[in-house]
């Protein structure tokens, strides 16, 4: 496999390390962004719709069609040549997926110590990354 600004290995491991890495980069700015503005209350709020399971099924049907709906046809068995636009498709889904995992794992957490009675007085994890009083 070869794509344009990537060194490719194979398309789980691109996925799991290259375009990761150039999402996080990517969602860093978004972040930075998102603080000057009222749009990081807004995505933090419908990250966290659903249950697990549904965020799991999501998550499944965002690969299915991204990851491989979008690969063009091999140039030879088990071979691609990902265009400029399926890498930016990439970098741009999973930079969106991190931000909601965020998010899911911050509701979760303040759901759990919630429960366990170990909110009461302290900081809670902020759907966004930082944490309030």
């Amino acid at each position: 496999m070869s794509a344009p600004g990537i060194r490719t290995e194979n398309l789980h491991h691109d996925w799991d390390n290259r375009v990761r890495g150039a999402a996080r980069s990517r969602r860093d700015r978004q972040r930075q962004s998102a603080h000057r503005t009222d749009h990081g209350r807004k995505s933090a709020g419908s990250g966290r719709a659903g249950t697990p399971v549904e965020w799991a099924l999501e998550s499944f049907s965002v690969a299915k069609t991204h990851a491989y709906g979008l690969l063009p046809a091999p140039y030879e068995p088990h071979h691609f040549q990902l265009a400029e636009s399926y890498v930016v498709d990439a970098i741009g889904i999973t930079a969106e997926q991190l931000s909601k995992a965020g998010v899911r794992l911050a509701f979760v957490l303040n759901q759990a110590l919630e429960y366990n009675g170990m909110l009461r007085g302290r900081r809670r994890c902020r759907q966004g990354g930082a944490s309030r009083r």
